[in-house]
Order: C-alpha cells, then structure tokens, then sequence
C-alpha cells in the first residue's frame, strides 16, 4: 500500500498541527479546528458531535468500539497517517461495532468535504445493507482504509434470507470519491463488496478480494461477487478485483454486475473470481468476470479479464441493449469468452491478446506483471 498513499499525504503535508490545537496552513491564516481522540474525547462519536464543520478529528491509534454517524457535518475523521502518511496508522487504528448497525454511516448530506481517512473498518456479521460503510443521499471521500467483517462462514445453505446489499460499502444516490481502499472477507446478497445504485463513483486504487455473494431471498438469486451496480455510472482505475466467491441457486457477475448502468474500466484487473459448485447449495453462475443486463455500457481499456469462471463476460439472455467495448486488453480465450446473443453487441477493438499474463505471484496476491509478461508496455 506505501507508494498509493502518496497522493493523499501530499495533500496534507502543506498544514502543520499546532499546540493550540489548530492546523494553519504554513505561512498563512487559520484553516481549522483539530479535535483529539481520544484527549479531548473518549469516543469518535462524542467528537463529531462537538465538531463544526471544517474540523478534523484527529484520532490516536487504537481499537475504538461503536458505530459512527458524520450526522451531515462535513469534516475529517483521520487517524495519525493524515498527518505523517505512515501506513502503519491504518493497520493500528481499528474501529470496530459488535451491534447489529453500520459501522460508519453517512445519510444527511455529506459532501466531498466529510472525509474519512487511514483506518482499519471491522463490521459486525449481519444481514443489514452496508455493513461497513453506509452511504445514502451523501457524497463523502473515503481513503486509505481497509474494509473486513469480523466473521464470515462460507456454509452458508439455500435457505439463506434477505443477505442485504454493499457487504463491504453501499452507496445510493451518491457521487463520492474512493482511493486506495481494500475490501475484504465481506459478504451480501448484493454486492459482496460494493453495492451502488443511483450513484456516480470514482474508484482508484481500489482492491476488492475475497468477499463472498450468497443468493437469498425468495428467488435465491444473488449478484455482484465484487460489485453489484444497478443505475448507476462508475469509473474503476488501477483497481483489482479478484478470488471473490459466489454461492447460490443463480449468480450474476463473480467480479463486477451492471444492470442498467455505465462502467469504464481502466488498468483493472478482474481475476480468479469463482463460483463455488457444491450440489445441495449451487446451480449455476453467469459472467465470471462480469455480467450485463439492461442497457448497460461497459468500456474496458488496458484490463485484464483472466481465470474467471464459468466465463469472461455474459449479456443476459434476453438481453439485446447492452454493449462492450474493450481494447488494449487481455482476456481468457480471446473474443470467445464474451458471451452473447449478439455478437453485433461487442466492440472488439485493437490490441486485445489473450496470452497468459504472468502474475507475479498468484498464492500471495500479487498481481504486478513480471518483466516477462506479455502485457508490458502493450496499452495505451
């Protein structure tokens, strides 16, 4: 994670933190207020409620128990990395619920201005829509975090309820920013990652692995092992996307699934996501890789869609208004491994191979190339 924080500290790095608990931009006049956590305040919460906004809550490494709501304030809740760029900080500042309630919650109007920024988010394992971040009616920024539940079996039977949307994030009618984030070990019905519906999300340097999608419900269907995007625009860049699990009768979309929406990838890897076959809880999956539905657009440039399975990519099956255009890209068995009932659907441009790209190193989750693969220095 060290070089990706770059950016973000930069971004900081022109303040400086005064005895008088204020940061003033070096040179200059007074910008804001900080609030210490746990000096000032035992709890995150406690502090928000104090704060204004443009205030930053600036909080101690630690593990901190209770579920936090911005309450439409827009201000910075950072650990120490905001201020030093140690990635170590992320690791060491844990904010945790045992409650039966998202862990982080934004729903009254936050903008790009609340952020939330350097911490490791444990959330509860439960059925709820955003387990670990909630977003509704809200466009916050979110950094540097990594994003798990505390528990999470993978036995799950048919007989699985309602298993809730967005396991790691859910966001409805949001426009918010997302940089260097990993999700991990989260599940849902919806989305064992991310869920978006009726948003405009900007991902970079987002890493979404090994989270799981159960079908549920009365129709025990399930979709998005990845991300589930329903309405909604999403720009992915620098972004991977890979060994997440699907279970259940019917599965759309082991990593990314579209229905009515418009997704440009850029320099995404979507890799070894898989559909678990186990005969008293498994039927079939659709779109290892990703599957679209309902006048979805997917534009895919310097990607690579490889060891999915049952395949790349699948357009429903009665589906006639969706499209993909992908170029400058690597995909398992080449055009064959995109699935339609309409090969007019398919934009197949120049410089797409389907060569093995030789991943750094596959059992650690290193998914750098090597100096050997074929896709160095091929894009544009």
């Amino acid at each position: 994670m060290g070089r990706s924080h770059i950016v973000f500290f930069v971004f900081f790095v022109s303040f400086s933190l005064f005895a008088d608990n204020t940061v003033k931009e070096i040179g200059t006049t007074y910008l804001f207020k900080v609030i210490r956590i746990p000096q000032d305040y035992s709890s995150i919460q406690a502090g928000i409620e104090a704060a204004a906004n443009g205030d930053t809550l600036l909080v101690e490494p630690g593990t901190y128990d209770g579920c936090i709501n911005f309450m439409g304030k827009n201000i910075v809740v950072g650990s120490r990395f905001i201020i030093t760029g140690d990635t170590s900080f992320i690791s060491n500042t844990i904010l945790k619920t045992s409650q039966l309630k998202q862990l982080i919650t934004f729903e009254n109007g936050e903008d790009s201005r609340a952020v939330l920024c350097g911490f490791t988010l444990l959330s509860f394992f439960c059925s709820l829509d955003g387990k670990g971040i909630y977003i509704k009616n809200a466009s916050p920024t979110l950094s540097n975090l990594l994003i798990k539940t505390n528990k999470r079996s993978r036995s799950l039977k048919k007989t699985l309820v309602y298993g809730g949307s967005g396991g790691g994030m859910y966001f409805q009618n949001s426009n918010s920013k997302i940089f260097n984030i990993s999700i991990t070990q989260n599940w849902a019905q919806y989305g064992g990652g991310i869920y978006a519906e009726n948003s405009k999300l900007e991902l970079k340097k987002v890493y979404i692995y090994d989270n799981s999608v159960y079908g549920g419900g009365y129709s025990f269907t399930g979709a998005g092992g990845g991300i589930c995007c329903r309405y909604s625009d999403l720009a992915l860049t620098n972004c991977t996307i890979t060994k997440n699990l699907s279970q259940g009768y019917i599965i759309y979309g082991g990593g990314i699934e579209s229905y009515l929406s418009s997704i440009k990838l850029v320099n995404v890897t979507i890799t070894e996501n898989r559909f678990t076959n186990k005969s008293d809880t498994s039927d079939t999956m659709f779109g290892g890789a990703i599957y679209l539905d309902s006048h979805s657009k997917i534009e895919v440039v310097n990607s690579i869609l490889w060891n999915n399975l049952p395949q790349e990519v699948y357009f429903g099956e009665f589906d006639d208004s969706s499209r993909i255009i992908i170029s400058h890209s690597n995909l398992t068995g080449g055009k064959e491994s995109i699935i339609s009932n309409d090969t007019n659907k398919i934009f197949w441009l120049e410089g797409n191979i389907s060569d093995n790209p030789l991943f750094a190193d596959l059992v650690l989750g290193n998914y750098h190339l090597t100096e050997a693969s074929p896709c160095k220095d091929v894009g544009v």
